[in-house]
């Protein structure tokens, strides 16, 4: 019985391949019977072996092959003896075969789509595709394919993120399924519910730089460039609170900054503020004196209380507190 799994991501197709893996364990589980073939341990008198011995235990056999099928010489080899072999068998429960195979994107979707309809074409492409008992194709996810998958992998760590930092993670992030799974950890240790602030502390190097060239506007008391970068926001669709949190967090980080600053006293390291962030907070906070910065992060605060009750619209909200601010 044979199970193929192919396509440009090569997360998902790991993926795939390890949930198969893992309902073979579950009714095989001393994972004596499995074999694991690629260009580089392939044995033909090995495979034949693997696929013709008895079992111990009376386990199921399962070989997988790892990306063999660009390496055409390498691959006759193969497919003349799956050719003979019962193995290929839609019906054949006794031995399981799985190829995984990773073609590399080109960036033109177009090309991708060509160099696609040439792969299925390739005789031993075509044969994988006629007898495999399941064929699953993998291509990188986008829009709110991705928010799901992002929004899945915080569940299953029992995290619960907040919507904006799903959104921000898919329109801001390089779209890299293995650079995400590694941020979705490493936010995940960090809290069991993740906001946009700590989205920015933790990976502040992936913070929009807009908020930042808003902080400037601020800074600089261009209160009409700070409204129109505003607007740019929520017209992109940012929530209103989500730039709100984005705002306290930074002015937060700001204010401590210069505070430290001033008093001449060492940052402490119980503040857990990354590198990045304190370079970004120190040089802004030189266009602001302490007390200006007390006086915004008490405006931050009225506007949060003032939305949360009820009493203005986010953006309504926003828009005085830049008005005022600047």
């Amino acid at each position: 019985m044979i199970f193929f799994v192919w396509g440009t991501d090569s997360y998902l197709i790991r993926e795939q391949l390890n949930h198969w893996v893992g309902q073979y364990k579950a009714k095989n589980p001393s994972g004596f019977s499995v074999s694991r073939f690629d260009q580089k341990n392939f044995e033909p008198d090995e495979f034949r072996l693997r696929v013709s011995a008895v079992s111990m235990f009376g386990e199921k056999k399962l070989i997988i092959f790892s990306d063999v099928l660009n390496k055409k010489d390498f691959t006759d080899k193969i497919f003349e003896m799956l050719r003979r072999s019962t193995a290929v068998e839609k019906t054949n429960e006794e031995v399981f075969v799985i190829f995984s195979e990773y073609t590399e994107p080109t960036g033109d979707k177009r090309e991708d789509t060509k160099k696609r309809e040439i792969f299925v074409k390739e005789d031993h492409v075509a044969f994988l595709l006629k007898k495999a008992y399941k064929s699953v194709e993998v291509e990188p996810l986008l829009g709110a394919r991705l928010q799901n998958w992002i929004l899945k992998e915080f569940t299953n760590r029992s995290v619960k993120a907040d919507q904006g930092v799903i959104k921000f993670m898919t329109e801001n992030l390089p779209n890299d399924l293995w650079f995400l799974s590694q941020e979705i950890e490493k936010l995940s240790l960090y809290s069991s519910k993740i906001t946009l602030g700590i989205l920015a502390e933790i990976t502040p190097e992936h913070v929009s730089p807009d908020i930042f060239r808003t902080i400037d506007a601020l800074a600089s008391r261009d209160k009409r460039l700070a409204l129109k970068l505003l607007h740019q926001h929520l017209q992109k669709g940012d929530q209103a609170m989500q730039l709100l949190t984005m705002l306290v967090f930074q002015f937060r980080n700001i204010y401590l900054i210069k505070k430290y600053s001033e008093s001449k006293t060492a940052i402490p390291k119980n503040l857990g503020m990354h590198p990045f962030v304190q370079q970004k907070a120190k040089n802004q906070g030189k266009n602001f004196s302490l007390s200006e910065l007390e006086k915004i992060y008490q405006k931050l605060f009225e506007t949060d209380l003032a939305i949360k009750t009820g009493q203005l619209e986010p953006e309504t909200a926003l828009d005085l507190f830049v008005t005022t601010a600047c």
